[in-house]
């Protein structure tokens, strides 16, 4: 499927906490003399895991010194996880980490310019996802709206609205997603939220007539299988019916189908 992501990747900014923690990992490696053989990545998916070589200069690396940048960076971890911003950052990166495991195609897209989208996916850690595929209003030449973004990229991945899903954590672009006439338009909350607020973006997904809301990134990375099982009970729903090679079309088909709410 073509899956269409509009986020408000400002929430989930970590530049400051990724480089102060492989900084401060880094410094530790370099009072220890193992600047080259070791490298921390604090915005990855495993928040932090270390690559050292199996041996140095000086012979291999020894147990109890690698027992202790564990704890270091375990520290750092739980540092880390207080933050919001850092564990919501992650839950996005998990989600799109298993959409593009599962063969899915992503585009980001927003209402603003594609420049400023890029720098905010950089900062969120999570550009290299989208492989270039980033769509803002000045993708058009003349700076449609988001419903136009839209119809341009299913148009221009060849890929139809019967095969698109469009994931938005703003209840104020749903219109313009539904618009589109995409296969569904799934309201995103990132369960790292919490609280009333959590609760609040829920309802106002719905109210704005999302086809489905999901909480958490994992109910998100679930919804293309569940959507194509969906599509198939509807186009034949039943196995006698398949059997017999007769599809029960909705009437006025046009590819796409009215989800309930």
């Amino acid at each position: 499927m073509l899956i269409a992501l509009d986020l408000r990747w400002t929430s989930y900014d970590i530049e400051k906490q990724v480089v102060h923690g492989n900084q401060h990992m880094r410094a530790i490696t370099q009072r220890a003399g193992l600047e080259d053989y070791a490298l921390y990545d604090m915005a990855s998916i495993r928040a932090g895991e270390f690559i050292m070589s199996l041996g140095w200069k000086g012979g291999e690396v020894n147990a109890r010194t690698i027992d202790f940048f564990r704890r270091m960076q375990d520290r750092l971890k739980r540092s880390l996880r207080k933050s919001v911003a850092y564990t919501a950052s992650h839950q996005n990166r998990e989600m799109l980490s298993n959409l593009r495991g599962q063969g899915h195609k992503l585009v980001a897209v927003t209402k603003g310019r594609t420049g400023e989208l890029e720098r905010q996916l950089k900062k969120a850690r999570s550009l290299e996802y989208f492989e270039d595929r980033i769509f803002g209003t000045d993708a058009t030449p003349q700076k449609k709206s988001l419903t136009d973004i839209y119809r341009k990229i299913m148009e221009e991945s060849g890929i139809g609205p019967r095969d698109t899903m469009i994931v938005t954590d703003n209840a104020k672009n749903v219109s313009a997603a539904k618009e589109a006439r995409p296969f569904a338009v799934v309201g995103y909350v990132n369960s790292c939220i919490g609280g009333a607020k959590l609760s609040q973006r829920e309802r106002a997904l719905a109210s704005a007539k999302a086809d489905f809301t999901a909480v958490g990134g994992m109910s998100v990375s679930a919804y293309p299988r569940l959507l194509l099982g969906y599509r198939q009970l509807l186009v034949c729903p039943t196995e006698q019916a398949r059997r017999r090679g007769k599809w029960a079309l909705p009437k006025n088909y046009d590819g796409s189908i009215a989800l309930p709410v």
